[in-house]
């Protein structure tokens, strides 16, 4: 991670803490009043209604709600470990091992009619913004040929751009090669030739379509403030709807409609009952 970013990830949290705090502050006066409400017994018929739909309910197979909510799990948990992979290997590619990222610009997304050598050639392995791409560590500098798509680096900026020319040493350039790059969508080539040292990987034809949209997004400041409300609203919300069932089971059992042996009985019912609704 760049300073830059630490320091949005900093902020954001910062920001995460004090709408947590008002939240919390909210819901506690919001329970704070409906504990009274049914202290008073104001809600006594409708907590009766509901303890007697429940008992009412039998269990029901859990398999498909488990199902839905493992894969749903499995996909977050996919992204967001992609997205930590991607943005914590920033400058390392390896020869064996993939280095993960995401396409942001269209450049490389169609052949531009201009470019002949794309149709001639039948380079087709264009990809689009969002594309999730693997990339290899660079082969040594004569391995590289014309028409491969390399990543390379140019003011602190990553360019995936094709090879459509190669100029081989020579009495202006002695000591090294110059690759001309272009995008296929573009016109032109890129403002300068690039050197051997600029190139940090290739692209073999892998990618994975359009996924690397949630892993930008995940990246991106509003992506990490979702994650985290997702963590608290995960943590916190099993733990307030507790506390809420807590007041309604000793109201009933203060006023002697179920005794207090059926108390965890009827948490276990309201528990399935929610874990169903959730996942409907």
């Amino acid at each position: 991670m760049t300073p830059y970013n630490i320091y949005i990830l900093i902020v954001c949290i910062f920001v995460f803490i004090a709408l947590a705090g008002l939240f919390t502050y909210v819901v506690f006066l919001l329970i704070k009043l409906y504990k009274k409400t049914v202290i008073a017994g104001l809600e006594d018929e409708t907590l009766k209604k509901e303890y007697i739909q429940d008992q009412e309910k039998r269990k029901k197979s859990q398999f498909l709600s488990k199902i839905t909510t493992y894969a749903i799990s499995g996909i977050f948990v996919f992204f967001f470990l992609a997205s930590a992979y991607v943005n914590f290997q920033d400058n390392m590619f390896f020869e064996d091992m993939p280095t993960l990222k995401v396409v942001n610009s269209g450049s490389m997304s169609k052949k531009y009619e201009k470019n002949k050598y794309l149709f001639e050639n039948e380079l087709d392995n264009q990809f689009q913004t969002y594309d999730l791409l693997l990339l290899y560590k660079a082969p040594s500098e004569f391995e590289l040929k014309k028409y491969d798509v390399v990543l390379y680096e140019v003011d602190d900026i990553y360019v995936i751009h094709r090879i459509i020319e190669i100029e081989e040493p020579n009495e202006n350039h002695p000591n090294q090669r110059y690759f001309l790059c272009r995008g296929d969508a573009n016109e032109y080539n890129d403002r300068f030739p690039v050197l051997y040292s600029q190139i940090k990987a290739i692209y073999k034809d892998q990618r994975v379509p359009f996924i690397g949209s949630f892993i930008a997004f995940l990246q991106s400041p509003a992506g990490w403030l979702c994650l985290i409300f997702t963590l608290f609203v995960s943590f916190g919300i099993p733990n307030i709807e507790g506390y809420i069932e807590q007041i309604e089971l000793n109201r009933l059992i203060e006023i002697g409609f179920i005794k207090k042996e059926e108390k965890i009985r009827y948490i276990i019912v309201k528990r399935n009952k929610r874990h169903e609704e959730k996942n409907k």
